[in-house]
């Protein structure tokens, strides 16, 4: 519960400190095709990749994944 709290307001963050940007005038109107640019070929590709990584087995993708854990089998036999 406390990490979605803390994305939520994370998000929310984010989105009011780009309205204060755009309300201060730090983003014109020719910055919105840089910054679409950015958001379809490097943040979405991303993203898809990061969803990705936990439903298909790719070595590579595993071994340079930041949140990656090895999936632990648990053992309830005594030995």
């Amino acid at each position: 519960m406390s990490n979605v709290l803390t994305q939520t307001i994370v998000y929310l963050l984010l989105l009011f400190i780009g309205y204060g940007f755009k309300r201060a005038g730090v983003f014109k109107v020719e910055d919105s095709n840089f910054l679409k640019s950015v958001i379809l070929y490097i943040t979405m590709p991303a993203a898809a990749v990061n969803g990705l990584k936990d439903l298909v087995s790719i070595p590579w993708l595993q071994s340079h994944s930041i949140r990656y854990r090895e999936p632990s089998i648990p053992n309830d036999r005594a030995t």
